[in-house]
């Protein structure tokens, strides 16, 4: 592959994904790892993309938090499969929260087909949905916050210790292999913490992505998630070294577990 084609391909994955391990992106485009680093040091050089802590950025997703409308257009069936792969896990009956995000929300919009569920949501998008849904569903107030259309702050939280949750499915901007998950501000920090502390079971939606590529703030260490929703993209030596040192089960979007809890549509 000439050095403009491989590039080229570079800045098609980070169109895509935003962010992407060193890693992963020399896997996907086949070149030595020399090669690769040459490419993103010239790219860089152009300013098409940024270089931090063993991943490349696209310069808009490190502008805080990107909006929720573009985030939506990358990589939509990726999201869908892992949506679809969280929702086959709800056991029937459960009252679940469903977090704020564009991987979220495509297990959300299954949910609501469910008339055996009660969902809790802080999304915007999600109760926008809500005119139709067969599940009951809660929303929590809270302040808007624009980029992701969440509402956030005090008065979410105050709910949240009214509510009784069996299962939270949890997004993330980022994730690091030691530390746990990521997101790009403090009052939704707070929102998903408070969440995790209230919930008898968490599970996180999040694609290969955003693998060892931390954001601003850690609101979760590995353990308090059971189970890590994610697509065909993670490395299944990092799967398990994960699952080895943590215990979370890493349930891959294209082979969909199949619970007899789950709801008969």
């Amino acid at each position: 592959m000439q050095s403009f084609e491989r590039q080229r391909l570079i800045l098609e994955i980070l169109e895509k994904a935003g962010r992407v391990g060193v890693a992963e992106l020399i896997r996907k485009v086949g070149g030595s790892p020399a090669t690769i680093r040459r490419d993103l040091d010239l790219l860089q050089d152009r300013g098409l993309l940024l270089r931090r802590h063993g991943a490349v950025a696209h310069p808009e997703s490190l502008q805080g938090d990107t909006a929720f409308s573009l985030r939506r257009t990358r990589n939509v069936s990726g999201k869908k499969a892992i949506g679809r792969a969280a929702e086959a896990m709800v056991p029937l009956g459960a009252s679940v929260f469903v977090d704020a995000g564009t991987t979220t929300i495509e297990a959300g919009r299954l949910l609501m087909a469910r008339p055996d569920v009660t969902l809790v949501t802080n999304s915007i998008p999600m109760l926008s949905l809500a005119g139709a849904a067969r599940a009951k569903v809660i929303a929590l107030g809270g302040e808007l916050r624009g980029p992701g259309l969440a509402l956030v702050g005090s008065p979410s939280r105050r709910w949240l210790h009214a509510l009784h949750i069996d299962v939270a499915l949890i997004g993330a901007s980022g994730l690091s292999a030691e530390s746990g998950a990521f997101t790009t501000e403090l009052s939704e920090a707070s929102t998903k913490s408070d969440v995790l502390s209230r919930a008898r079971s968490a599970i996180l939606l999040a694609d290969s992505s955003k693998w060892d590529v931390p954001s601003a703030v850690c609101f979760a260490p590995w353990k308090q998630f059971s189970t890590w929703v994610t697509d065909p993209g993670l490395p299944v030596a990092s799967a398990r070294a994960l699952t080895r040192r943590t215990g979370v089960q890493v349930v891959r979007s294209d082979k969909i577990p199949q619970t007899p809890n789950a709801a008969t549509k």
